[in-house]
């Protein structure tokens, strides 16, 4: 199941239970394409490959997000 929560401003998380890279991939397309529009950006972490925890996973996904908007890539996974 994918649950959204908002975090403040203009960010936003989301969990994908059980999802893998592919289907977070896909996921992040359809909510760039449908919602948030090319500017948007994205940061991605993992369990159990990243971290374990919730705030582990968050304070990954976060520095990931703000490498994306730093790059200018707009999506950045966990290395």
């Amino acid at each position: 199941g994918v649950e959204a929560f908002r975090i403040g401003g203009d960010e936003f998380a989301l969990v994908l239970a059980e999802a893998v890279e592919a289907e977070a991939r896909e996921v992040i397309k359809r909510i760039a394409d449908d919602v948030a529009g090319p500017r948007a950006s994205f940061g991605i972490a993992s369990c159990p490959d990243h971290a374990r925890d919730p705030q582990g996973l968050f304070r990954l996904a976060d520095q990931a997000l703000y490498e994306a908007k730093r790059t200018g890539s707009g999506l950045e996974f966990v290395a």
